[in-house]
């Protein structure tokens, strides 16, 4: 068909030039895919801090309150003392 001296000129069309945009698609797809994991990643991580900070917070807050239970019963046990009510009684009521 051409002679054997002639260039065969191909154009930009026919060059498969979607071969390299498929290829560096691929590429974009992995770098998303990879970010995406990586977000997920750190936002899982964040989520474990954070509920391990709130499970801090509400096992200081039950020891406050239990805390606050005994001091509340020292005091009423006192007052209950000092009206003159016997200590048996005292116990009685504070079980």
């Amino acid at each position: 068909m051409f002679p054997p001296h002639a260039k065969q000129v191909v154009s930009p069309a026919m060059a498969a030039p979607t071969s390299k945009k498929r290829k560096d698609g691929d590429k974009d797809l992995v770098e998303i895919e990879r970010a995406r994991l990586e977000i997920k990643r750190r936002k899982e991580a964040r989520l474990e801090r954070e509920a391990q900070v709130n499970y801090r917070i509400l096992v200081a807050k039950a020891e406050e309150a239990e805390l606050a239970l005994k001091v509340a019963r020292a005091k009423a046990r006192q007052v209950l003392l000092n009206s003159g009510i016997s200590i048996e009684e005292v116990e009685h009521v504070l079980l």
